[in-house]
C-alpha cells in the first residue's frame, strides 16, 4: 500500500496559513478556472507594483527629512545607497533559497519583513534608524522581489514569455504612477510618519495575500507551463534524470559578466534622477506637488517600454533593444540640464522614463534564451540584479555627494549620462540572436516522458 510520508514542517506551516486565510480553496479554484501561470503573473504584478511605488517615493522624503531633522542631502542620500548595496547579499541569498526551497517560502517572509520596515520607519528619530529601517529593511528587501518574480514568471510560460514578462515589469511602473502622487499629497497633509502607516499596513496585507498564491514552477501544481507540452514540468520534478545547468557553468561564459556590467552602468545612469529628480525640480522653482508628479511622469512613461521591450527582445534580440534604451536614457538625462520650465521637465521626464523602462526589462528573456530553462534562472538573474543594485547605490549616493560639493546637480547629471553611454561596448559584444540553442546546456537529456 506504500509508505505515508509527512510533509516538511515549512510545508505544513504554509498550508496552515493558507487554510486560515482561505487561500488553499482560492488556489484550487483559480487553477481550475484559468491556467495558473496567469495567477502567478498577477500575484507578481501586485507585489511589484506596491513595493516599487514605495521605493520610488524616496525623493519625496528628502526635503521633509532635511527640514525636520537638519540632515544634509548627502546624508539622506546615503540611505538610498544602503537601500541598494544591502540588497546585494540579500538578492544572492534569496536567489539561492528560491532555487532550492521555492518561492512559496521565500516571498511571504520577504513581504512581512518589508512591511515591518515601513512601520518602523514611521518611528524614526535618528539618522541611523532611517538607514536601518528604510534603507535596509524597506529598500534592501524590496530589491529582491523584481529579481525573483521576473525569473519565476519565465518558468510558467512556454509561449507568450515576452508578454508575461512585459506585464510584470510594467507593474513596477504602475506602482509609482499611483503611489508617488499619493505620497506627495499625504506627506504635506498628515505628515510623513502617518503616511508610512497609511500605506504600509494595507499595502503589506495586499502583498502577503499575493505572495501566498505564488508557486515557483508548474511542477509544484503538477501541470505544464502555459503553451507547454506534456512532461514539460518534469524538469522541475525531483524524479527528473536531467542534470541542471549549474551556476558555475554559467559563470564561465563571458556573456554572464557582460550582462552584469551592462546592468551596473545603466543603473548608475538612471539612479541619479530617480533619487534626485524631485529636489532638482524644486531647485528650478517647481512647486512640491508638481515636482512629485515628475516621478509619476517617469514611471508612467516607463510602463510602455517595460511592457514593450521584452516582446521586442524576444523577436529582435538583446543587442538592438538595449542599445536603443541606453541611447534614449542618456540623451534624456543630458536634456535635464536645459529644462527649466515645468512643461520641458515633464517632456524630458517622459523621454527618460521610456529609456529607463527598456534598460532592465529584457534581461529575463535574454537569460532564458542564452542559458535555457535548465539553468538556475533565479540565481542568474540575482547576480545580474546585484550588478544593477551596486550601480543604483553608487549613482543615487554620488548624486547627493556631488550636489553637496558643487551646490548644483550639473556634475551629477554628467556622471549619469556618461555611465549609460559606457555600457554600449558591452551591449554590442553580446551574442547575436540567431541561434536557438542556449550558450550553456546540460550534458545529458531527460528521460522521455510518455504522453498519456
Amino acid at each position: 500500500r506504500g509508505r505515508v510520508t509527512r510533509r516538511p514542517l515549512r510545508g505544513r506551516l504554509l498550508a496552515g496559513v493558507e487554510r486560515t486565510a482561505g487561500l488553499g480553496f482560492l488556489t484550487l479554484a483559480l487553477s481550475r478556472r484559468w491556467h495558473y501561470a496567469w495567477v502567478v503573473m498577477a500575484g507578481a504584478m501586485v507585489i511589484l507594483a506596491v513595493s516599487a511605488g514605495v521605493r520610488w517615493s524616496f525623493g519625496i522624503l528628502v526635503y521633509p527629512l532635511h527640514e525636520q531633522f537638519g540632515w544634509s542631502v548627502g546624508a539622506i542620500s546615503f540611505a538610498y545607497f544602503l537601500m541598494f548595496i544591502s540588497a546585494v547579499p540579500l538578492v544572492l541569498m534569496a536567489g539561492w533559497l528560491t532555487d532550492n526551497f521555492g518561492l512559496r517560502l521565500v516571498m511571504p517572509v520577504g513581504v512581512v519583513l518589508l512591511t515591518l520596515g515601513m512601520l518602523l520607519t514611521a518611528s524614526v528619530t535618528q539618522l541611523w534608524q532611517f538607514y536601518l529601517f528604510y534603507g535596509v529593511l524597506v529598500g534592501g528587501i524590496n530589491m529582491t522581489f523584481t529579481a525573483l518574480l521576473s525569473a519565476t514568471v519565465t518558468r510558467w510560460f512556454h509561449r507568450r514569455v515576452g508578454l508575461a514578462v512585459g506585464l510584470v515589469f510594467a507593474s513596477t511602473g504602475l506602482g509609482p504612477l499611483v503611489l508617488a502622487p499619493l505620497f506627495g499629497w499625504l506627506i504635506p497633509s498628515v505628515g510623513w510618519r502617518p503616511t508610512f502607516l497609511l500605506i504600509g499596513i494595507p499595502g503589506g496585507l495586499l502583498m502577503l495575500v499575493a505572495a501566498l498564491l505564488l508557486r515557483s514552477h508548474p511542477g509544484a501544481l503538477v501541470t505544464v507551463a502555459y503553451g507547454g507540452y506534456t512532461g514539460y514540468w518534469r524538469h522541475w520534478s525531483r524524479r527528473s534524470a536531467a542534470p541542471s545547468v549549474t551556476l558555475r557553468m554559467v559563470q564561465g561564459d563571458r556573456t554572464f559578466w557582460f550582462l552584469i556590467a551592462i546592468h551596473f552602468l545603466g543603473c548608475v545612469g538612471h539612479s541619479v534622477l530617480i533619487a534626485h529628480l524631485v529636489p532638482l525640480a524644486l531647485l528650478k522653482g517647481v512647486p512640491g506637488l508638481v515636482a512629485a508628479g515628475l516621478i509619476s511622469a517617469v514611471s508612467g512613461a516607463s510602463i510602455a517600454s517595460r511592457f514593450g521591450i521584452p516582446i521586442l527582445t524576444e523577436r529582435w534580440g538583446g543587442r538592438a533593444t538595449l542599445t536603443l534604451a541606453f541611447l534614449v536614457q542618456s540623451v534624456a538625462i543630458l536634456m535635464y540640464l536645459g529644462a527649466e520650465s515645468v512643461f520641458l521637465l515633464y517632456l524630458v521626464s517622459i523621454l527618460f522614463g521610456l529609456g529607463l523602462g527598456g534598460e532592465m526589462s529584457g534581461f529575463p528573456i535574454m537569460n532564458r534564451r542564452y542559458y535555457g530553462t535548465a539553468a538556475p534562472l533565479n540565481s542568474i538573474h540575482a547576480w545580474e540584479w546585484s550588478g544593477g543594485l551596486v550601480g543604483m547605490a553608487l549613482g543615487g549616493w554620488l548624486g547627493g555627494v556631488l550636489f553637496d560639493l558643487s551646490g548644483s546637480y550639473t556634475w551629477s547629471i554628467w556622471m549619469a549620462a556618461l555611465g549609460g553611454l559606457a555600457a554600449l561596448p558591452f551591449i554590442l559584444s553580446l551574442p547575436r540572436w540567431g541561434a536557438q540553442q542556449p550558450i550553456v546546456t546540460p550534458t545529458e537529456k531527460a528521460e522521455p516522458v510518455p504522453s498519456s
